[in-house]
């Protein structure tokens, strides 16, 4: 039996008998015969025969109307159609109608990066070819490193990058221009890698060397024994090398560097004041002396001992030293003496010079004290001072020491010998309050006696002193009331002298 087969636009028919291919029926009617069927299929979707692909392409005119696509293992394919991405191919074998669509095809290996014709930010709207890529993105001045099975493939600048995930075991790493180059496997493995190994600087400090990273002029860090990576062309970069064997810094390094905080865990500090004198040891042994000023030296295995002394005048105390005089008065002295360190070599040679000193000077002081009496120290106190010090000086030189002056401060007597010495005093005071007044009494009886016969040889001189009474009597009388007769003869006699007959 004879049937007719209708094949609409946009449509293809296949014709099987016993489920054999027989011929491809174009857009039109046809007659198909008894026993066949026919397949219909839409030009617009691929061809996905129930049959195996392979066998129907054996028969020409089905492989001429179709576009086979074969993806192999580790293989994607991407189908364009008029320009625009249609569908993502894993492996495996496709077929697409030729003739309706403008149809284009790009094969990528997931082994290697994907790296499209055409825009890759607007192929990643394709859902399903997201969501098989890494995507990588490099800023300024940053540089990407891509790992396979952790062995370096590829250095990426900036940019954006896509690869294909699950072929292999794919790593990333994003790495800052401005920070040293920090990897995650050994540097040396990466460095045989030519693109990476040009752009860093490698740094290999040996041991007991100290490398300063300057980056455009100012100090960075200082890196210890190591090897040191820096990606190159962002920053001007300066390495200075220090060899910390030697304990005196050699290298140009500028001192407003060594007071870094970067230099702390490597570098000695010492301070010398203006009024200080330094010497330096090195191992137990003399090196030089030190000026004034701060000296910056390696910290390495030398034993640096630096040692000070204060040249300022200072002062010493010797108080309360009880003490016999001569005539068996027991004392108790203050002694004070000023001093200046003047040979520090002598006075390291010298171990506790300040207590030697002391001791000298209570020796000294005791045995001047000794060979006086009392009244005899407090009558030459400030005798004993310059014999002390005469006594002392020598021997303080030879610690180093340099005596300016010295004194008895205080001389304090015992109770007993206090009270008898302030009763000698009030009876001398005493003594002399009489003698004094004894003075004055004699002097104001001669000068009465003269005064008397001044006025026996001048009788005006005696006139005069009586007015002189007169006025001073009536200097306190405030009213007089004269009575009786011849008052103005009365007066005469008494202001004028009397004629000597």
């Amino acid at each position: 039996m004879i049937s007719r087969v209708k094949i609409a636009a946009y449509n293809k028919g296949l014709v099987f008998k016993e489920n054999r291919y027989v011929k491809l029926l174009n857009e039109g009617s046809h007659w198909k015969k008894s026993g066949e069927d026919v397949v219909l299929c839409d030009m617009f979707k691929p061809f996905t025969p129930a049959t195996d692909l392979n066998i129907l392409l054996q028969n020409k005119d089905l492989a001429d109307a179709l576009d086979v696509i074969t993806v192999n293992q580790q293989e994607v394919a991407l189908v364009y159609e008029n320009g625009q991405l249609y569908t993502v191919l894993t492996n495996g074998k496709y077929a697409f109608w030729k003739g309706l669509v403008e149809r284009k095809y790009d094969i990528y290996d997931m082994y290697k990066a994907f790296t499209p014709a055409t825009d890759l930010n607007v192929l990643l709207q394709n859902k399903v070819l997201a969501s098989m890529l890494d995507i990588l993105i490099i800023k300024q001045q940053e540089v990407g490193l891509v790992y396979e099975n952790n062995l370096l493939q590829t250095v990426l600048n900036t940019g954006k990058y896509a690869y294909w995930k699950g072929a292999v075991e794919r790593t990333y790493s994003i790495c800052d221009m401005a920070k040293p180059f920090q990897p995650f496997i050994d540097l040396n493995l990466l460095l045989a890698h030519n693109d990476l190994a040009e752009r860093l600087q490698i740094i290999n400090v040996e041991q007991e060397e100290l490398a300063l990273v300057y980056e455009n002029g100012l100090i960075k860090t200082a890196l210890p024994a190591g090897q040191y990576a820096y990606w190159k062309g962002l920053v001007k970069r300066k390495v200075v090398m220090a060899d910390l064997s030697k304990y005196e810094i050699t290298e140009t390094i500028d001192r407003a560097v060594l007071a870094k905080s970067e230099l702390q865990a490597y570098r000695r500090v010492f301070n010398v004041e203006n009024y200080e004198k330094a010497v330096l040891y090195v191992d137990g042994k003399f090196t030089k002396e030190l000026a004034a000023g701060t000296h910056y030296f390696w910290k390495n295995e030398a034993v640096i001992t630096l040692y000070k002394t204060d040249t300022r005048q200072a002062q010493l105390e010797i108080n309360g030293q009880e003490i016999l005089t001569k005539d068996k008065a027991n004392i108790r002295l203050n002694f004070t003496v000023r001093y200046s360190n003047a040979d520090i070599y002598k006075l390291l040679e010298n171990k506790d010079y300040e207590k030697q000193l002391y001791v000298l000077l209570q020796l000294a002081l005791r045995e001047q004290i000794s060979s006086y009496t009392l009244d005899e120290l407090l009558d030459k106190r400030d005798d004993i001072s310059p014999m002390v010090m005469n006594a002392v000086k020598d021997k303080a030189f030879q610690l180093g020491v340099t005596l300016l002056d010295c004194g008895i401060r205080d001389i304090i007597l015992p109770g007993d010998v206090k009270e008898i010495m302030n009763q000698v005093l009030i009876a001398e005071k005493k003594a002399q309050a009489n003698s004094i007044m004894r003075r004055e009494e004699t002097a104001s009886t001669r000068s009465l006696l003269n005064t008397a016969r001044l006025m026996e040889e001048n009788e005006m001189l005696f006139k005069l002193k009586e007015m002189e009474y007169v006025e001073k009597i009536a200097d306190k009388i405030s009213s007089i009331s004269v009575s009786g007769g011849d008052i103005v003869g009365q007066l005469k006699q008494i202001f004028v002298p009397a004629k000597k007959g």
